[in-house]
Protein backbone atom coordinates (compact mmCIF):
# COMPACT_ATOMS: atom_id res chain seq x y z
CA UNK A 1 0.00 0.00 0.00
CA UNK A 2 1.13 3.76 -0.49
CA UNK A 3 0.51 6.30 2.01
CA UNK A 4 -3.35 6.95 2.62
CA UNK A 5 -4.82 4.08 1.47
CA UNK A 6 -3.48 4.58 -2.26
CA UNK A 7 -2.96 0.73 -4.14
CA UNK A 8 0.67 1.28 -5.15
CA UNK A 9 1.58 -0.38 -8.90
CA UNK A 10 4.44 -2.82 -9.17
CA UNK A 11 6.58 -1.53 -12.17
CA UNK A 12 5.87 -5.40 -13.78
CA UNK A 13 2.35 -4.29 -13.74
CA UNK A 14 3.26 -0.85 -15.15
CA UNK A 15 5.05 -2.58 -17.76
CA UNK A 16 2.63 -5.23 -18.54
CA UNK A 17 0.19 -2.58 -19.53
CA UNK A 18 2.30 -0.36 -21.28
CA UNK A 19 3.37 -3.62 -23.73
CA UNK A 20 -0.27 -4.52 -23.46
CA UNK A 21 -1.29 -1.26 -25.75
CA UNK A 22 -1.67 -1.55 -29.23
CA UNK A 23 -1.23 2.43 -30.07
CA UNK A 24 1.97 4.20 -29.75
CA UNK A 25 -0.04 6.98 -28.30
CA UNK A 26 -1.46 5.17 -25.21
CA UNK A 27 1.88 3.73 -24.74
CA UNK A 28 3.32 6.99 -24.66
CA UNK A 29 1.04 7.70 -21.67
CA UNK A 30 1.74 5.33 -19.57
CA UNK A 31 5.64 5.99 -20.05
CA UNK A 32 4.65 9.54 -19.44
CA UNK A 33 3.06 8.69 -16.24
CA UNK A 34 5.51 6.75 -15.09
CA UNK A 35 8.95 8.29 -16.03
CA UNK A 36 7.19 12.12 -14.85
CA UNK A 37 5.63 10.92 -12.33
CA UNK A 38 3.11 13.61 -13.07
CA UNK A 39 -0.59 13.07 -12.88
CA UNK A 40 -3.42 11.48 -15.89
CA UNK A 41 -5.17 14.61 -15.95
CA UNK A 42 -1.76 16.94 -16.07
CA UNK A 43 -0.95 14.49 -19.14
CA UNK A 44 -3.73 14.76 -21.04
CA UNK A 45 -3.34 18.49 -20.99
CA UNK A 46 0.06 18.49 -22.10
CA UNK A 47 0.91 20.19 -25.09
CA UNK A 48 3.73 20.07 -27.91
CA UNK A 49 5.19 23.24 -26.31
CA UNK A 50 5.66 21.41 -22.93
CA UNK A 51 7.75 18.97 -24.32
CA UNK A 52 11.76 20.36 -24.26
CA UNK A 53 13.51 17.14 -25.69
CA UNK A 54 16.87 19.65 -25.48
CA UNK A 55 16.58 20.11 -21.72
CA UNK A 56 15.11 16.77 -20.77
CA UNK A 57 11.85 17.76 -19.02
CA UNK A 58 8.21 18.71 -19.80
CA UNK A 59 6.60 21.63 -18.21
CA UNK A 60 3.47 20.84 -16.50
CA UNK A 61 0.86 24.17 -16.67
CA UNK A 62 -2.13 25.09 -15.47
CA UNK A 63 -4.41 26.13 -18.04
CA UNK A 64 -7.60 25.96 -19.53
CA UNK A 65 -8.01 22.71 -21.86
CA UNK A 66 -10.35 21.51 -24.60
CA UNK A 67 -10.68 18.41 -23.17
CA UNK A 68 -11.35 19.46 -19.44
CA UNK A 69 -8.44 17.73 -18.08
CA UNK A 70 -6.34 20.02 -15.77
CA UNK A 71 -3.33 20.42 -13.22
CA UNK A 72 -4.65 20.08 -9.64
CA UNK A 73 -1.36 21.81 -8.55
CA UNK A 74 -1.86 25.55 -8.81
CA UNK A 75 2.09 26.15 -9.59
CA UNK A 76 3.87 25.09 -12.81
CA UNK A 77 6.13 22.91 -12.29
CA UNK A 78 8.93 21.21 -14.93
CA UNK A 79 9.77 17.79 -14.45
CA UNK A 80 12.95 15.18 -15.78
CA UNK A 81 12.41 12.79 -18.25
CA UNK A 82 14.42 10.60 -19.57
CA UNK A 83 15.78 9.99 -23.25
CA UNK A 84 14.04 6.86 -23.46
CA UNK A 85 10.89 9.02 -23.49
CA UNK A 86 11.97 11.31 -25.70
CA UNK A 87 12.47 8.47 -28.45
CA UNK A 88 9.22 6.72 -27.43
CA UNK A 89 7.85 10.52 -27.89
CA UNK A 90 9.28 11.15 -31.56
CA UNK A 91 8.25 7.66 -32.51
CA UNK A 92 4.71 8.75 -31.29
CA UNK A 93 5.40 11.48 -33.47
CA UNK A 94 6.11 10.29 -36.59
CA UNK A 95 4.73 6.54 -36.60
CA UNK A 96 1.36 7.35 -35.33
CA UNK A 97 0.50 11.09 -34.94
CA UNK A 98 1.78 12.10 -38.52
CA UNK A 99 0.02 15.74 -39.79
CA UNK A 100 -2.44 16.17 -37.27
CA UNK A 101 -1.73 19.76 -36.27
CA UNK A 102 -3.04 19.59 -32.99
CA UNK A 103 -1.50 21.87 -29.83
CA UNK A 104 -2.04 18.70 -27.91
CA UNK A 105 0.07 15.95 -27.44
CA UNK A 106 -2.65 12.74 -26.89
CA UNK A 107 -5.06 13.39 -29.30
CA UNK A 108 -8.09 11.13 -30.21
CA UNK A 109 -7.10 10.30 -34.51
CA UNK A 110 -10.11 8.81 -34.67
CA UNK A 111 -12.42 11.62 -33.40
CA UNK A 112 -9.22 14.40 -34.27
CA UNK A 113 -10.03 16.04 -31.10
CA UNK A 114 -7.88 16.35 -27.85
CA UNK A 115 -8.07 12.69 -25.85
CA UNK A 116 -10.77 13.24 -23.49
CA UNK A 117 -10.69 13.30 -19.65
CA UNK A 118 -13.28 10.19 -19.46
CA UNK A 119 -9.95 8.13 -20.09
CA UNK A 120 -8.89 9.23 -16.36
CA UNK A 121 -11.91 7.61 -14.76
CA UNK A 122 -9.78 4.34 -13.90
CA UNK A 123 -7.35 4.51 -16.85
CA UNK A 124 -5.53 2.17 -18.08
CA UNK A 125 -8.18 2.86 -21.00
CA UNK A 126 -5.42 1.17 -23.26
CA UNK A 127 -6.13 -2.35 -21.37
CA UNK A 128 -10.20 -1.79 -21.66
CA UNK A 129 -10.12 -1.50 -24.87
CA UNK A 130 -8.70 -5.17 -25.17
CA UNK A 131 -8.72 -6.92 -22.01
CA UNK A 132 -7.50 -10.02 -23.28
CA UNK A 133 -4.17 -8.64 -24.16
CA UNK A 134 -4.17 -6.01 -20.91
CA UNK A 135 -5.15 -9.02 -18.42
CA UNK A 136 -6.66 -6.91 -16.01
CA UNK A 137 -10.16 -6.01 -14.24
CA UNK A 138 -11.30 -2.39 -14.20
CA UNK A 139 -11.38 -1.19 -10.63
CA UNK A 140 -12.86 2.13 -9.24
CA UNK A 141 -10.77 5.19 -8.24
CA UNK A 142 -8.16 3.87 -5.14
CA UNK A 143 -9.62 4.48 -1.61
CA UNK A 144 -8.26 8.19 -0.93
CA UNK A 145 -7.80 9.47 -4.31
CA UNK A 146 -10.43 11.54 -5.59
CA UNK A 147 -11.14 10.76 -9.27
CA UNK A 148 -11.18 15.19 -10.64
Amino acid sequence: MARDGQVAVLPSVERHCAESCERLRDRFLFAVLHDSGCRIGEALGLRHEDIAPAERDISIVRRANDNGARSKSTASRTLPVSGELLRLYADYLHGEYGDLGSDYVFVNRHRLRPALVAAQRGHPDAARRRPDRGGLQTVGPCPGHSPT
